[in-house]
């Protein structure tokens, strides 16, 4: 084989590659970013997601929980990404201005004025369950903004919300092969709240 010809097929394999990696789906976009409070102190534990416009159910929304740094990496399959993150230590959750177009860093800052919202996510009527805890069922707000956190072993949870929105927040439960039934939270003041899941729910 000449030279020419082995630039050539080399070439055609490099190509073929990138071809393959293209079409794979592989993420390729890295998103590194940090959650920080109203002082500007990295925020551990914080639950940030990962938002892609056009009308994506919430539970194909990537997630990333905070470390003791506050840091948080995302690898994504393409670009145009929004950010949000929720946290449970007294801060309200906010929601990144830009879309993400390409590896970079992004910065969260939590604001001090909001109110929270506790609860807990049950089998609902005529679920095998009836009344049971639902754990690591996704919580998040329907409209506007969207704002995430799971649920814990004993299906509790804690949300924290700005105050930004005046007319409200819709909040839902979804859990595999579950339907949910959401509440409307209309008053921008702390309470609790119960979420159920309903007929669909199996075990």
């Amino acid at each position: 084989m000449t030279r020419s010809a082995r630039v050539v097929v080399f070439a055609c394999l490099v190509g073929l590659a990138s071809l393959l990696v293209a079409c794979s789906g592989a993420p390729s976009h890295v998103v590194q970013g940090v959650v920080r409070d109203a002082r500007g102190a990295p925020v551990a534990g914080a639950v940030v997601a990962a938002i892609r416009a056009g009308g994506v159910p919430v539970r194909e929304h990537p997630l990333a929980v905070s470390g003791a740094d506050g840091r948080f990496t995302f690898r994504l399959a393409a670009a145009g990404w929004a950010f949000t993150a929720t946290s449970e230590v007294g801060f309200a959750a906010y929601h990144a201005p830009v879309i993400v177009e390409r590896a970079t860093a992004v910065t969260l800052d939590l604001v001090a004025e909001g109110f929270t919202v506790r609860g807990r996510v049950d089998a609902g009527p005529g679920a095998r369950a009836d009344g049971l805890p639902i754990a690591a069922a996704r919580v998040s707000t329907q409209d506007g903004d969207l704002f995430v956190t799971r649920s814990a072993a004993d299906g509790g949870f804690v949300l924290r919300l700005p105050r930004a929105d005046a007319r409200g927040y819709g909040l839902s439960a979804q859990a595999p092969g579950a339907t949910n039934q959401g509440v409307v939270i209309d008053r921008l003041v702390d309470r609790d709240v119960e979420l159920l899941v309903g007929r669909a729910l199996t075990w």
